[in-house]
C-alpha cells in the first residue's frame, strides 16, 4: 500500500509543471516559476538577488480549507524536482510552512541536524519568521 501511495505521489509531482514568467523588480529582472494545484500555489524566484543567488520561494499558499491534504508537500516536491541539485531558500512565516520545509530537508543556514522542536523555538524567538534552505 505504501508503494502504491508513493507511486501515485510521484505521478502527481511529475505532472506539476511550473509556469515561467519574468518580473521586473527594481533594477532586477527575475524569472519566476509558479507551481499550482487546486487549493495551492508556490512561486519561486530563480537566482534571487535577495537570497545570494539561490532560488527563493517567494510565495507559498495553501487555502485554509485544503490544508492537511498534502498539497503544500506536493508543491514543494515539484519545486525540488524542478531545481534538483540547486539551492532553494524560503522564509517561513507560519508553523505549517516550517513543518513542510523541515520535512523536505530544509534547514536554517549554518545549522545541521536539529529537530523540529528546536526549529519551533528558533522560529518563535525570531518573531515568527525563519529562513530555511535546501542545498
Amino acid at each position: 500500500m505504501n508503494l502504491l501511495r508513493e507511486y501515485i505521489r510521484e505521478i502527481l509531482v511529475e505532472n506539476i509543471k511550473p509556469t515561467k514568467s519574468i518580473q521586473n523588480i527594481g533594477d532586477n529582472e527575475i524569472v519566476t516559476s509558479t507551481f499550482s494545484l487546486p487549493g495551492g500555489k508556490l512561486i519561486v524566484w530563480e537566482n534571487s538577488p535577495y537570497a545570494q543567488g539561490a532560488h527563493s520561494i517567494y510565495s507559498f499558499v495553501v487555502d485554509e480549507s485544503q490544508r492537511g491534504q498534502g498539497i503544500g508537500s506536493r508543491l514543494i516536491d515539484a519545486a525540488i524536482q524542478e531545481y534538483s541539485g540547486e539551492e532553494i531558500s524560503g522564509q517561513v512565516s507560519s508553523l505549517a510552512s516550517l513543518k513542510v520545509l523541515f520535512n523536505k530537508g530544509f534547514m536554517p543556514p549554518g545549522i545541521q541536524n536539529t529537530d523540529f522542536d528546536e526549529l519551533v523555538k528558533m522560529f518563535n524567538d525570531d518573531y515568527g519568521s525563519l529562513n530555511m534552505r535546501l542545498a
